[in-house]
């Protein structure tokens, strides 16, 4: 299975990266939940970054708490730090927030609070917003379930292809989704859902818990991936772990994305439970080793 694994073993992992470079790096206030936004700006712009993706929950830009002020403050926070919002990202996993959900009211209003977060993507100038498949009842067979969130998708979709703004999906964990997981569903659910604005992110987390590489996600919708979380993992165990803690091939993930032709952003999306008491200390550290990786 872990091939790449074997070519770092064998010297043959890292070459030389020709289309990622530090520039795309891009931070987030994953693991700063209980810190204030001002904080994690400064540590963003204390590292270089340039790019930022907002993790929109309470504290943070949760989407039913901003209006044109808070817009306003962060556009004004940003540009005084040369930064600017690549990824909106509201909090879908914790939140009563469920595109597939059978309970009409709850999936209404999901597609709202979505449609919401679209004209704030606008808004920011920012031109990615991420929106996930939702879930189904476990007990019961995922048919209904699968094409309540396709529609549901499509909606939020054709709504937001309106403001300018391209949405993101990615495969989830067991514990978050019955739908889409691993990479073959990524590619039923993309064209499913058949939106142009629609597009993915490879998060090397989720694809390490079912086992599975990033090629198995390039060769079916390569041209789709224009975002990544990149994160480490121990596969099929836990996920979301800063580079070193956990047991995947970072380097050679990140020779193979290079040698696809990938130039989209790198996240750092750190676990807030292991990482939230010093943010600080793992966001520069991942930066770091993440940065010497590609010079």
């Amino acid at each position: 299975m872990y091939q790449l694994k074997d070519q770092v073993a064998n010297g043959q992992g890292r070459k030389t990266v020709k289309n990622l470079s530090p520039e795309n790096l891009c931070g987030s206030n994953f693991g700063y939940g209980k810190f204030s936004l001002e904080m994690c700006l400064n540590d963003m712009a204390d590292l270089g970054l340039k790019k930022f993706e907002m993790w929109g929950w309470a504290p943070h830009f949760h989407v039913d708490h901003v209006g044109k002020s808070e817009i306003d403050g962060l556009n004004k926070s940003l540009t005084s730090r040369g930064m600017e919002l690549a990824c909106y990202t509201p909090e879908q996993m914790v939140y009563p927030v469920n595109i597939a959900s059978a309970d009409d009211t709850l999936r209404s209003a999901s597609v709202a609070f979505f449609k919401r977060a679209a004209e704030i993507a606008s808004d920011l100038n920012c031109p990615f917003l991420f929106v996930t498949c939702g879930w189904g009842y476990y007990e019961r067979p995922t048919g209904a379930a699968w094409k309540r969130s396709v529609e549901a998708m499509n909606e939020i979709c054709t709504y937001a292809a309106t403001l300018g703004v391209t949405c993101i999906t990615e495969s989830l964990q067991p514990q978050e989704t019955n739908l889409v997981l691993t990479a073959q569903e990524v590619k039923k659910y993309l064209d499913d859902v058949g939106a142009p604005n629609l597009k993915t992110a490879l998060d090397t987390g989720a694809m390490a818990i079912q086992g599975e590489e990033p090629k198995e996600h390039f060769d079916l919708y390569g041209d789709k991936i224009v975002h990544c979380h990149f994160v480490d993992a121990v596969p099929r165990s836990v996920s979301h772990l800063v580079w070193g803690d956990g047991e995947l091939p970072m380097d050679a993930y990140l020779q193979y994305m290079d040698d696809q032709g990938y130039s989209g952003l790198l996240t750092v999306e750190m676990n807030p439970g292991r990482y939230g008491k010093d943010p600080t200390k793992f966001l520069k550290d991942s930066v770091e080793r993440l940065s010497k990786a590609l010079c």
